[in-house]
């Protein structure tokens, strides 16, 4: 074979030189929905105190709150270690949203506080672990650059955000993602300039925590400063459009051709610091803190307490105020508001006695701790093997069968079979509830009354298929019916065959069928 020339690196100048082909870029979008999964919570503190038996205890509900939006769950009674496994979804573009998380003792007059959580949201992407959690069992799921996945328990702190743990711990599942179904452009909402400097005041707030952690963060900063002197000039700020609404003075001047001059400024002339900001004697330099310090309160304070700065800022606060009344009043006389709206009055002593009833009923009702679903309950967080709508009614053993259809209080629950265990939960309840399979003595099936018989130790449990009729004759709401439908009660019966439970299945003849023979022998069935 001839030898192929060698090849030189001279370039063709009447050619252009090739370019070695890079691979195209993805395009990834920001996370734009969060999905938070409150689980459970456990060694909350006792706020109550029961007057009949004198235990204590709490009726914790969870409130999640990012900026102007909040989900709350449903309160659980009677419990420290309550069981949620509730999910809300938020559609959040701006990674400097803080996501607070607080748990409240719902009591009859108010909310009791117990403790609080935060993170801000882009560290979900950029730092998962930058948050308070405990290190076991913290699960950190990357499916995206743009698709995170935390999930842990994470402590409660106090008021003042310390006491870290000793408020409690809360189980929680949060993901951050992208969701094309959701715009991913962030639209700011309209508010005055007062609204969002509270937002941003409050958001900060949460961030920092209380005075002592900021002192510290600051103080310890790995920088000091040994500054000589400092001058700022011709300082001008509008204080009066903090109270005009989405637009300010200027704004308004500049929209109606005329310069934004001749807006009403507060003005400081010039802020001369010359010591504030040199150390003492022998010191290396001053700290952050200090300087902070030095500028706000030995500097700007004094200077905007100066009685003619202080007249203009009181001058214009007061312009600001009756410019927003009388705004108000011209958009109420050109019927931009709606009257009914404005002046409807709540039935406020209506509400407050059928709130305390409620209250009263269900924590009555959530005290049956063998019952009732807590944090200890894992079968409760697996997955189910068969679920569905029944009604649901017990009665006591020692009444005649005949008499169960009279008996039975009937009401639609939502069924779920997980491991050893019937959970259900009322369509009108807050609580999951359980019932152990080892409490079951006899499970019984009886197509010709379309029931299925859970006989227990002291009870008989009636579950039945339902309908309900789509109005009473009156033009109100139907009641919840049973049905015929062999298929439902079939399928639930093979499911709790399934677990191990003694089992019997009666003919469908009523004939043959006698009522009597339902109840099972203590002997036969321990």
């Amino acid at each position: 074979e001839e030898p192929q020339p060698a090849r030189t690196n001279v370039l063709n100048a009447n050619e252009p030189p090739k370019l070695p082909k890079f691979p195209k870029l993805r395009t990834i979008e920001p996370p734009n929905k969060l999905e938070i999964t409150i689980i459970r919570a456990r060694n909350l503190p006792a706020k109550d105190k029961n007057i009949f038996t004198g235990k204590r205890s709490a009726d914790p509900k969870v409130v999640v709150k990012l900026r102007e939006r909040q989900a709350t769950t449903k309160t659980r009674y009677n419990t420290v270690k309550p069981m949620f496994n509730e999910t809300f979804d938020f559609h959040v573009t701006d990674p400097s949203t803080v996501l607070h998380v607080s748990v409240l003792d719902e009591d009859l007059t108010n909310s009791e506080f117990i403790g609080q959580w935060i993170m801000t949201l882009k560290y979900i992407i950029v730092d998962p672990a930058y948050c308070y959690h405990l290190e076991e069992g913290y699960i950190v799921e990357k499916e995206d650059p743009n698709d995170v996945t935390i999930r842990g328990w994470f402590p409660l702190m106090s008021r003042k955000w310390d006491k870290l743990g000793e408020r409690g711990e809360v189980e929680m599942q949060i993901r951050w993602y992208y969701n094309p179904a959701l715009p991913s452009e962030y639209v700011a909402p309209q508010r005055s300039a007062l609204q969002n400097l509270e937002a941003n005041s409050r958001e900060t707030q949460l961030r920092l925590g209380n005075r002592e952690r900021v002192t510290t963060m600051l103080d310890n900063q790995p920088v000091l400063f040994n500054i000589h002197r400092v001058n700022m000039y011709n300082i001008h700020f509008f204080l009066q459009d903090l109270f005009r609404g989405t637009k300010g003075h200027a704004e308004r001047l500049r929209n109606a051709g005329k310069s934004s001059d001749d807006a009403r400024k507060i003005k400081i002339p010039a802020l001369d610091f010359s010591t504030a900001f040199r150390p003492r004697k022998g010191e290396p330099g001053i700290s952050c803190y200090r300087v902070v310090y030095a500028f706000f309160v030995r500097g700007l304070l004094p200077k905007v307490f100066n009685q003619n700065i202080l007249g203009s800022a009181l001058t214009q606060t007061l312009n600001g105020f009756i410019f927003n009344f009388a705004s108000t009043a011209q958009s109420l006389f050109r019927g931009d508001h709606d009257l009914i709206k404005m002046f409807q009055v709540r039935r406020g002593l209506a509400v407050g006695i059928r709130s305390y009833a409620v209250h009263v009923r269900k924590k009555l009702q959530g005290g049956q701790a063998n019952l009732r679903v807590d944090a200890e309950d894992e079968e409760f967080l697996s997955t189910s093997t068969h679920e569905g709508y029944l009604l649901k009614g017990s009665v006591s053993k020692q009444v005649d069968f005949a008499d169960i259809g009279y008996l039975c209080r009937f009401k639609v629950c939502h069924f779920q079979l997980k491991g050893r265990s019937l959970f259900y939960r009322p369509l009108d309840g807050t609580q999951h509830r359980k019932i152990p399979i080892e409490e079951v003595q006899l499970v019984a099936l009886d197509r010709a009354r379309q029931s299925i018989y859970l006989h227990r130790k002291s009870k008989l449990t009636v579950l039945q298929v339902f309908a309900m009729s789509r109005s009473d004759g009156h033009g109100r709401q139907g009641r919840f019916q049973a049905v015929v439908d062999d298929s439902v009660l079939l399928a639930w019966f093979e499911a709790l065959k399934t677990v191990g439970v003694n089992h019997m299945e009666h003919p469908a003849s009523p004939a043959q069928s006698p009522l009597m023979d339902l109840r099972p022998a203590e002997a036969d069935h321990p």
